[in-house]
C-alpha cells in the first residue's frame, strides 16, 4: 500500500484503503475483497472517501469530479479542503460493493446497534440498515448511537434519547458521554458521575476525571488540595464498580485506561522531591487484583489521558 492516507483499522474482517485514487477493501490476507472502481456514481460525482464496515454496511463519501482534497505535507493529518455546501454527499454500500443507501445524505454516522444518525435536507433522522427512517428528530444536534441511546445537545445542555427520539427522562446535564457497559458519564456543576440506562443517577457527580465503564469497572479521579504542588493540588485515581464502591484503591500520580481482557494500561508520573513533575512516567498494566506487570520507562511529556 503506497498511500499516505492509510490510517484505518480492520473492521468486520475488512480494511478500507485509498491508494492514489483507487478505493478498495482488503481481507486480513491482503487480498482485495471489494473493489469500488466500478461503483455506480451520480452524474458529475466521484469517490472521495470510504469508511469501515459496521453492521454489514460502510459509509462512502462522494464529491464533484475534479476536486482534490488538500494535503500540505506539513502534518500527519490530512485536512479536507472542500467544505462548501452541496459538494460532499454520503451513502452506504454492502459487502458486495453495491449501494444500499444512495449517496444523497448530507451527513451520516456509522451504524451502531443497527442505527445510523443521518442528516438530509436540514433534518436529522435515525435510519435502519434498510435505509428506512425509524424517527425524524426535532433536534439539530444528535450523536451516533451507543447501547441504544444517543446524546442531544441543546441550549448548552444535553440529554439522552432512544431510537424513537424520546427522552429517557427529563434530566439534563452540562456534558455527557456515550453509554458503555450499561453506564454513561454525566457532568453537573463541573463534577462527573454516572447514570444507568433508565436515566437514573446511580453514582453521584463528585469526580474530576473519569473514563468509561468496561468489564464492570471505571477509573475515576479526585482532586486533592496540598501546598507545595505547582497548582496547589494533585489528583488521585482508582476504580469503582457500578454501585460506586471502590474496587481498586485510589493512588496519586497515576492515570488508568479502561479494562480490556482483564488488564488496564496505566501510567505513573514521576515527581521530584520538591513535588514537581519531572517529565518522566512509568508505563505498566494492572489486573483487577491490582497486580502490575510489563513495566516500561518513558520520557514523553504529553500527560493527556490515555485511551
Amino acid at each position: 500500500i503506497n498511500s499516505n492516507k492509510q490510517w484505518a483499522q480492520f473492521s468486520e474482517g475488512l480494511l478500507n484503503v485509498e491508494d492514489h485514487g483507487h478505493f478498495y477493501y482488503l481481507t486480513t490476507k491482503g487480498e482485495i475483497a471489494i473493489d469500488l472502481k466500478n461503483l455506480e456514481m451520480p452524474k458529475g460525482k466521484q469517490l472521495s472517501a470510504i469508511y469501515s464496515f459496521t453492521d454489514g454496511l460502510a459509509i462512502v463519501r462522494i464529491q464533484n469530479i475534479g476536486h482534490k482534497d488538500i494535503d500540505t505535507g506539513e502534518s500527519d493529518v490530512v485536512y479536507d479542503g472542500n467544505l462548501y455546501p452541496g459538494d460532499w454527499y454520503y451513502g452506504f454500500i454492502n459487502k458486495d460493493g453495491k449501494w444500499v443507501v444512495q449517496p444523497n445524505l448530507d451527513e451520516a454516522t456509522p451504524f451502531i446497534d443497527g442505527i445510523s444518525t443521518i442528516e438530509k435536507d436540514g433534518k436529522i433522522h435515525f435510519m435502519n440498515t434498510l435505509g428506512s427512517y425509524i424517527s425524524t428528530l426535532d433536534y439539530t444536534n444528535a450523536s451516533d448511537f451507543s447501547e441504544g441511546f444517543a446524546i442531544v445537545h441543546e441550549n448548552d445542555k444535553c440529554f439522552f434519547i432512544n431510537k424513537y427520539g424520546n427522552k429517557i427522562n427529563e434530566k439534563e446535564f452540562d456534558r455527557a458521554q456515550k453509554f458503555s457497559d450499561g453506564m454513561a458519564a454525566v457532568e453537573i456543576d463541573e463534577k462527573w458521575g454516572f447514570i444507568d440506562t433508565t436515566g437514573a443517577i446511580v453514582i453521584e457527580p463528585k469526580y474530576y476525571v473519569f473514563s468509561d465503564f468496561s468489564e464492570g469497572l471505571a477509573p475515576v479521579s479526585l482532586k486533592i488540595e496540598e501546598k507545595g504542588y505547582m497548582l496547589g493540588s494533585y489528583f488521585i485515581e482508582g476504580f469503582i464498580d457500578k454501585k460506586g464502591d471502590i474496587k481498586i484503591p485510589f493512588d496519586k500520580h497515576v492515570d488508568y485506561g479502561g479494562f480490556v481482557n482483564g488488564l488496564s494500561k496505566g501510567r505513573r508520573f514521576i515527581y521530584s522531591e520538591d513535588k514537581r513533575y519531572t517529565g518522566f512516567y512509568e508505563l505498566f498494566y494492572i489486573n483487577k487484583n491490582r497486580s502490575e506487570s510489563t513495566r516500561l520507562n518513558s520520557s514523553h511529556t504529553d500527560i493527556s489521558r490515555m485511551p
